[in-house]
This record gives structure tokens, sequence and C-alpha cells, in this order.
């Protein structure tokens, strides 16, 4: 048997192998390299028992398995709103005008949506400048420049014993420029800590103190049910939908002015209009910043530097919506 395995699983498989070997009479063979992949091969041995046959045959198989990688999270496109600069608030304007001056009152509101969206994140990808990633406040810059360089190594791949030996210097250079950054920053703490207790700022002084000797807490997302605590995400999500779902369900024992309504005009044609240019234009603006985007990607800054080609999109989109009555897929996920 071939397998190789990293973390859990390598712990599954040696004690798959322990109770082989102690319960199943096989013969085990292992070798484990230097690298977090663990190469483990064993042969298993299957010997007839008494009552099979009067004859002691031995039988060896050799059985193959790879384990199951699992797909990777699709990881969100993350902007750095600040670099946004003219040429994306001329570009979008543009595309849009164009969009608009053609035929779309044959699309249907999915279509409609994927086309705008599509423009939003192609003028996006290629005008702004994507965010990176928040480090710790003790890492230098020249330390991040040696961590990027080992990056590369890696994504080349290690192939060769070459290879390897580039990434562990890399590797050690970087370790070692860590140590120092962090005994720098720790120390630059004491100063600081030291400076207020002078000063009798208690405050920071507790402040200070805190931020060096705070541990790592892990947080577990649990909910409460009927008096059983669920902690499987599946679970928690069922729960959540359950609950909510519960919240806005229709009750037909109350009723309202707009119920009342509803039955007085039930049998007349009128129907309310769409939303107003001066409605849409009022709710872009007022939408808040800095806020996670959905599924699809757009974030509110994209939408709000669009200027008034946007709006006037946004405008028709509504208003398909309303007099058809569906959704773009992306709003209901």
């Amino acid at each position: 048997m071939l397998a190789i395995a990293r973390g859990k699983d390598a712990i599954r498989i040696s004690v798959l192998i322990t109770t082989c070997t102690h319960e199943a009479r096989v013969t085990v063979f292992t070798r484990t390299s230097s690298m977090a992949k663990r190469l483990i091969r064993w042969r298993k041995k299957i010997r007839h028992g008494a009552d099979c046959h009067s004859d002691h045959e031995l039988l060896v198989c050799d059985i193959q398995v790879r384990l199951k990688r699992l797909p990777k999270a699709q990881v969100l496109v993350r902007f750095d709103f600040a670099t946004i600069n003219d040429e994306y608030m001329v570009r979008v304007p543009n595309r849009f005008e164009t969009l608009l001056a053609s035929d779309l009152e044959e699309l249907t509101p999915c279509e409609l949506w994927d086309k705008g969206k599509n423009i939003l994140k192609d003028v996006a990808n290629a005008t702004i400048i994507k965010s990176r990633k928040n480090h710790k406040k003790w890492i230098m810059k020249a330390t991040l420049k040696v961590v990027e360089r080992r990056k590369e190594i890696k994504a080349k791949g290690i192939d060769y014993q070459v290879d390897l030996v580039k990434y562990k210097q890399q590797h050690k250079i970087v370790q070692r420029m860590m140590r120092k950054d962090i005994e720098k920053y720790i120390n630059e703490q004491y100063q600081r800590i030291e400076e207020k207790s002078i000063n009798n700022s208690l405050k920071h002084l507790y402040q200070g103190v805190k931020s060096l000797t705070k541990k790592f807490k892990p947080t577990i997302d649990t909910v409460k049910s009927d008096g059983k605590i669920l902690n499987e995400s599946h679970e928690i999500k069922d729960k959540w939908k359950q609950y909510c779902s519960s919240l806005f369900k229709k009750n037909d024992t109350i009723t309202t002015m707009s119920r009342l309504e509803d039955r007085l005009f039930a049998n007349t044609e009128d129907t309310e209009p769409p939303p107003l240019y001066s409605e849409v234009e009022k709710a872009i603006r007022e939408l808040k910043n800095n806020k996670n985007p959905g599924c699809d990607d757009i974030a509110v800054e994209l939408i709000k530097k669009g200027g008034e080609n946007v709006t006037c999109f946004f405008h028709k989109l509504y208003t398909a919506i309303w007099i058809s009555k569906k959704w773009p897929d992306d709003w209901v996920k």
C-alpha cells in the first residue's frame, strides 16, 4: 500500500497500520522523509486458517491508495479603494454608456446584471491595485520581501535536491530576520511601558502589558437548540435558516393596514410604478463603504465611483426586476 498523507490523514494511517499489525497479522515497513509528506509502504500478507485448507498457502497483495485532494475555496479579490484613479472613473462610464445605448429590453434581469457586473470587474482588475494581506505590526518590510522570495521558490516547485537546498536556505534567513524583528518590537514595547509608568499613565500602561502577555484564545461557534449544543457548521446554518424563516413567515391571523389595502384593491388593474431614478440615486449614495462584497465580488465603492451612467444602469436593472418579478441569480445565493 502506497499512501501520501499530511496532518490528520497521516495520524489516521498510522492508527490503521497499528491496528493491522496487532489484529490482522501484517508485516509493516514504514519510511519517513524529512519533508512534511509521509511516505508509507507496507505489504499485507494474508494467511489461510487451518479450517480452510490442509496446505498452508501464502497470499501477498499490494494495495495502492491515494488520498483525495480537497478543492480549495475561492479567494475573493480585495481591492485597495484608496488607489481608485481617474482612469477607472473614465473607463467605467464609457463602457456603461455603450451598454445603455444598446437594446436592453429583450434581456432578462440576470443577463443584464451579468453584463454590468463584468464591466465593473474588468475595469477594476485593470486599473485598481489589489490590497495586500495585513501582516503583523512587528514584521519589517525587508522581512516581507524575503518572505515573498521564499514563496516564489516554493511556487516553482521543489522537485530536485538543489531546489530543496535553496528553499531551506531561504527559510533559515526568514526565521533569523523574524526573530530579530520580534525582539526589536518587544524591546520597543518595554520602553513605552516604562515611559507610561514614569508618567503615571495607568491606562496605556495596562494596555501595553496586556498586548505583550495576552494569550491566544480560540473561538468556537456554537448554537444552543432545544437543550442541545450545535457545533457543526451545517447544523448551525440550518438552525439560523429555520430561525430567520420563522421571523419572516407570513402570519395570516394578524390583520394589518397593508393587507386591508391588498384586499380592497385586489380586483383593480392599477399596479404600483417601478422605482424612480431619484430613489435609486439616493439609495446608492447612502450605501456604507468598507463592507465585504457578496459572491459577485462587487464592492460598494466600485458602484459609487462609476458615476451617473452606473446609476442609470441600476435604475434600468431595478425596473426590469420590478416588471419581471425575477431576481438575478447572484442576488439569491
